[in-house]
């Protein structure tokens, strides 16, 4: 080997090793920031979006009446003529420096269009703005990865079938072809790093057509807490907090060693909870609340780490004390207190307080979580009743507590936003449920196995559960981590999940959301009517649910959400944004693994993404049937995102609108593939089964199409619309010559 050879490899190696490498935070305090997002278009510069900062701005509008779709003419006088010249022109200038900005709004400017249109004609109107430090309006978005680093991403099973295909068809080495589309993707997750990146949402981006490699990493991180067994272990809690945290790039080691410094926030709990309140309503900061929120997220890499350690040592603490005092001193505590039992005292190792401990006997029990500082229960059975009662105050109370109870038909009822049962807030929490067909109940946000900058957990060992979460107030629940972790592990039994909005397995930024359900035929349900379609659309909700990876648009990347369900016949029922995908930088995912599963769902749905996402359906198994309304779903997908739908044995049915089958459109790409089965498709024409729709986003800038791929590779006897048949490869979609933005490029559908 020469020594040339020789350095290569090592480097080689350093590189797999490494990945991407760890980077400083930008030096954003002295860059100026007016707010203000720019396009190119026919008609000279418009406003494509104002954010929160010195216009004032509330996305399509602002507080200083420059508004999307509005013209640039000049700023001090100097004639402004394209995006690049804008950013330029800030560049020069420094935070404090004033601005006097003139823009016209044409009567043809139409705002609230796909891509906003300016116009000719129009009165010119002046405004003045003060600069302000691009530090102090900034998320974590584009700051780099910190002193993080994410490992190179799994090899996928299909990646080098589907290149070769589309080589085959020739529509990979286009100059505006998928290889290119490739390299642009990953780019765009190279321009927004952000040190709360997850690593599984990064490799969806670096390596988009190996997505079944990502689930298949997470799956096998997860694997350990399908091993909890009916009877408990001192290291049940251990072994889920383990993996868990493993999903979003932690370890307990790590939290553990971590030093806690203080922030210049002055009540980051209430931002915090405010800022999941907006994100209820709201895809992104809320103006009038802009600056503390920004600044809860700013925090985030300080605060996630302060709160998980605590978090880590209550529930260590607390588990562990729990199982020794009932191991050693059961016998007593039924014999002689056969309700509720005895009490006793434990110091709190985070902040020397002092927390009560209870042992209940076997009647039926009703525990007021606000009574006392009960954050540790044991049961010994009976129907029992825990609430968290309305005027419950998790900053006066304490979120964090541990609940074990042994048997019988048990009720979790929160009457509280921001508390319920297994809901760590700022904290750590667990339900741990024996047996019996439980009920766990909320009409209030945040109340259910949920985490926020903490750890919440609801580990069901048996029976047929009911977990409800409806009504106006709703929402973040059943499995739901925002900046922390947030897991229903329910080992058997036929259960019913049933929420409206934000639930269901979501991740929020830097968070892990999951259901981890291990068998029974179950129904997951997140389908209004308390929230309404996105699109005004009549009779349809909007869902956001189950298995919904959910960033801040704009400022903070979003998590990992997921329903892993190991067996049954299940019915997953949900509106628009719901089963399996992603919005901003984060990763929904369902994985069904046996049973003859039905997938009803809305616009965007069923392996889906918008805005820099990712989604993955896989269903290991079983005749399944898949229907969806209006359009993006089926691996449908929009704005430089990547989705895959992957069903892999049984006699399968498709029914979807547009945007469907794997059909990718603004710079994305959308992979469909059932490897078995004799499968039914039923579509509209266009942008579907392999078809890409337009691509006017980013073409200008970018100049490249979208990728979209369908593969039925099961053989087989399948029925198609229109001109599809058996047993063909083709690429689809045309050019569009004069307005080659609009070409429904690249696509490929392959029978075989």
């Amino acid at each position: 080997m020469t020594i040339r050879n020789a350095i290569v490899l090592v480097l080689h190696v350093l590189i797999l090793v490494v990945g991407v490498h760890a980077q400083a935070d930008h030096p954003w305090a002295s860059e100026p920031y007016l707010g203000l997002s720019v396009r190119d278009t026919q008609h000279g510069p418009v406003v494509g979006w104002v954010y929160p900062g010195p216009l004032g701005g509330e996305s399509f509008t602002s507080k200083s009446g420059i508004q999307r779709g509005d013209n640039l003419v000049s700023i001090n006088g100097k004639p402004i003529d394209s995006a690049d010249a804008f950013r330029a022109f800030i560049a020069t200038h420094a935070p404090g420096d004033t601005l006097t900005i003139v823009y016209r709004r044409s009567p043809d400017a139409q705002m609230n269009a796909s891509v906003p249109i300016g116009g000719e004609g129009g009165d010119e109107v002046t405004i003045s703005a003060t600069l302000s430090s691009k530090d102090m309006w900034s998320g974590t978005v584009g700051r780099g990865l910190g002193d993080r680093t994410i490992p190179l991403p799994r090899r996928g099973e299909f990646d080098r079938m589907i290149k070769e295909h589309a080589d085959q068809l020739g529509v990979m080495k286009p100059d505006d072809g998928l290889g290119a589309l490739i390299k642009h993707i990953k780019s765009v997750q190279e321009r927004s790093w952000d040190p709360n990146t997850l690593s599984w949402v990064a490799h969806a981006f670096q390596k988009p057509l190996a997505l079944d490699g990502i689930a298949n990493g997470i799956d096998d991180q997860i694997a350990p807490i399908r091993s909890i067994g009916a009877e408990q272990s001192h290291t049940d809690v251990d072994t889920i907090i383990a993996a868990a945290l493993s999903v979003i790039d932690f370890s307990r080691d790590e939290i553990r060693a971590h030093a806690k410094y203080e922030t210049p926030y002055f009540d980051p709990m209430a931002n915090a909870i405010t800022l999941m309140r907006t994100m209820n309503e709201s895809w992104s900061v809320d103006p009038a609340q802009a600056e503390a929120q920004i600044g809860t997220i700013r925090m985030s890499k300080i605060l996630i780490r302060n709160e998980l350690q605590d978090a880590l040592a209550r529930l260590s603490m607390y588990y562990a004390n729990r199982l020794d005092a009932y191991d050693a001193d059961k016998r007593s505590f039924v014999e002689a207190q056969p309700d509720w039992g005895a009490t006793g005292q434990v110091e709190d190792p985070t902040n020397d307080k002092i927390r009560f401990q209870l042992i209940g006997g076997t009647g039926d029990n009703t525990y007021d979580l606000s009574r006392a500082d009960y954050s540790m229960i044991i049961d010994l059975g009976g129907n029992d009743t825990y609430i968290w009662p309305e005027d419950f105050d998790a900053s006066e109370h304490g979120s964090s507590h541990v609940i074990i109870d042994m048997g019988g038909n048990d009720t979790y009822r929160s009457d509280s936003a921001f508390a319920g049962p297994g809901v760590g807030v700022f904290g750590g929490s667990i339900i741990d449920d024996y047996s019996g067909n439980d009920t766990y109940t909320s009409t209030m946000l945040g109340s259910m196995a949920m985490g926020l900058f903490g750890i919440g957990i609801i580990l069901d060992r048996a029976g047929d559960d009911t977990y409800t979460n409806t009504g106006p107030e709703s929402g973040w629940s059943q499995g739901v981590g925002f900046y922390g972790v947030g897991l229903i592990i329910d080992r058997q039994g036929r259960d019913v999940y049933h929420a409206e909005k934000l639930s269901q397995g979501v991740g929020g930024p830097r968070g892990f959301g999951a259901i981890i359900d291990g068998g029974g035929h179950d129904l997951y349900q997140a389908n209004g009517p308390s929230y309404g379609s996105a699109y005004g659309t009549p009779g349809v909700y909007l869902g956001m649910s189950q298995g919904f990876g959910f960033g801040v648009r704009g400022y903070a990347a979003g998590g990992v959400g997921m329903i892993d369900d190991m067996s049954g016949n299940d019915q997953y029922i949900a509106g628009e944004f719901s089963q399996a995908g992603g919005y901003y930088f984060g990763l929904g995912l369902i994985r069904d693994h046996a049973g003859h599963d039905l997938y009803h769902g809305n616009r965007y749905g069923q392996g889906f993404a918008a805005h820099q996402a990712a989604g993955i359906l896989i269903d290991d198994a079983g005749d399944d049937t898949y229907w969806s309304m209006t359009a993006a779903s089926q691996s449908g997908v929009w704005d430089e995102s990547v989705t895959l739908l992957l069903d892999k044995a049984g006699n399968d049915s498709y029914r979807c609108d547009g945007l469907g089958q794997g059909a990718a459109s603004m710079q994305a790409i959308g992979i469909f593939m059932d490897l078995a089965g004799n499968d039914r498709y039923s579509a509209n024409p266009g942008a579907t089964l392999g078809q890409s729709g337009g691509n006017s986003y980013h073409f200008d800038s970018a100049g490249v199409m979208s990728f979209s791929g369908f593969f039925d590779l099961g053989g087989g006897q399948d029925i198609y619309p229109g001109s599809r048949t058996n047993d063909t490869a083709v690429n689809t979609g045309a050019r569009n010559d004069q307005k080659p933005q609009d070409s429904g490029l690249y696509g490929v559908f392959v029978d075989e």
